[in-house]
């Protein structure tokens, strides 16, 4: 376990099903390297030509290939990034004696930024198999310069009261608790324009993307402007114009719209607003699952906030546990408000305001809440990509101690 994250294991044993791969991995190397005779010929032909059996040749039942999961499974691990632990070293990358400056040029980073790994993905830049997260800093008066991505970015406002987000014109003056939706190929910049350092936490869909071959960036701004000292965008509409369009649930203009109907045309979500629609909450019965539990959704058409990724806020009450499921989305959760704690497995993530942690596909996980105040979390999941396949399924426990399936199913001919 790093100093800086802490790990559990699969269902609560430790690299269980890296263990699994790896060792029919394993097994059959081991196999083909003991072939004789005409099947070790055939099996080196085979290999000098970038192809492997696609069987085991001595086995005496059935085994499935390496890369034939019989259920859902990841190579990522529950782990949790403790802000007592990270803080710190994201308020360091402003220390001018570490030289990082914020920008373009000599000495200068194009955005200041500590990356999350998770250690079960063998030291790619992700936290779970979909998404990427990084921990960003904007010290007073500077400016992260425009690029954009085909990637779609989520931002949780972590630190600072003068921070802000322009993206394609728009401007959202954002404070701590606050949520920015940041669209594919939208051209934004951050700044500081307050006293304090501006802290955030991203979360993309670069893993995802990347393996679709899809993932760009482009930081040429200045083809736009034609002036390379350029670093911001001119603003083209009023501060924080989405809210006042979009703001009232229920209720949306219909002389404006986003020329993308996959994204919420939404920029920002304010904390206060999300935090006052969970207190109103309150007295349902909400989720067994998750508690009082809303998504964020696109006025426009009620969807999710984007093509690839679903984000919710839950408030867990005093006192609450609930019960366990699992599911085959990847889920990124970042505690807000008070102090709570995830049960993945048989082992106990507590979590408080700010600690980031993963809950990757199909591990058995339930939340609760055994302190006297109320727990707050924000969740990122890719479920928008699941569910668009139609692979989407689910484990749950009921309360008298059953298991239930809701999933899948074989599309098939039917009478009409």
């Amino acid at each position: 376990m790093g100093a800086k994250g802490r790990g559990i294991g699969h269902d609560g044993r430790s690299g269980l099903i890296e263990e699994r791969v790896v060792s029919a991995i394993e097994q059959m190397i081991k196999q083909l390297d003991g072939l004789k005779g005409r099947q070790k010929e055939y099996s080196e032909h085979v290999h000098r030509l970038n192809m492997i059996e696609g069987w085991w040749w001595a086995s005496t039942e059935f085994q499935p290939r390496p890369d034939q999961p019989t259920h859902p499974q990841s190579p990522a691990i529950p782990f949790i990034w403790k802000w007592a632990d990270v803080g710190p070293l994201v308020y360091e990358m402003g220390d001018p004696a570490l030289g990082v400056g914020l920008g373009q040029g000599a000495k200068k980073a194009e955005r200041r930024v500590l990356v999350l790994r998770n250690p079960g993905l063998g030291g790619q830049y992700a936290v779970t198999n979909t998404f990427f997260g990084d921990l960003q800093l904007v010290k007073k008066g500077e400016i992260a310069p425009s690029h954009r991505h085909t990637t779609t970015a989520a931002r949780f406002i972590f630190d600072g009261k003068g921070g802000w987000t322009t993206v394609e014109g728009e401007r959202a003056q954002l404070a701590p608790g606050d949520l920015v939706i940041n669209q594919q190929l939208g051209w934004h910049d951050h700044g500081n324009d307050g006293p304090d350092d501006f802290v955030f936490f991203d979360v993309l869909d670069i893993p995802l993307l990347t393996s679709l071959a899809t993932a760009t960036w482009d930081f040429d701004y200045v083809k736009l402007t034609g002036d390379k000292d350029k670093t911001a965008q001119d603003l083209e509409f009023p501060l924080n114009h989405s809210n006042n369009l979009y703001q009232a649930g229920g209720i949306v203009p219909k002389f404006v719209g986003g020329s993308r109907p996959d994204h919420s045309p939404m920029l920002s979500y304010r904390w206060e607003i999300v935090r006052d629609t969970l207190q109103r909450l309150r007295k349902e019965a909400g989720s067994p699952y998750d508690g009082i539990i809303v998504e964020f959704t696109n006025p426009a058409t009620g969807g999710p906030v984007g093509p690839t990724m679903s984000i919710c806020a839950q408030l867990l009450r005093p006192g609450e546990k609930t019960l366990a499921h699992r599911h085959n989305t990847n889920t990124i959760y970042i505690g807000a408000e008070g102090k709570g704690y995830t049960t993945v497995g048989d082992k106990r993530i507590d979590w408080t305001q700010w600690d980031i942690y993963a809950v990757p596909s199909w591990h058995w996980h339930e939340h609760g809440n055994d302190s006297t105040q109320d727990a707050i979390v924000y969740s990122v999941s890719d479920g928008p990509v699941i569910e668009k396949l139609g692979l989407y399924c689910e484990h749950r426990k009921t309360r008298d101690g059953k298991t239930e399936f809701l999933g899948w199913k074989a599309n098939r001919l039917v009478s009409k």
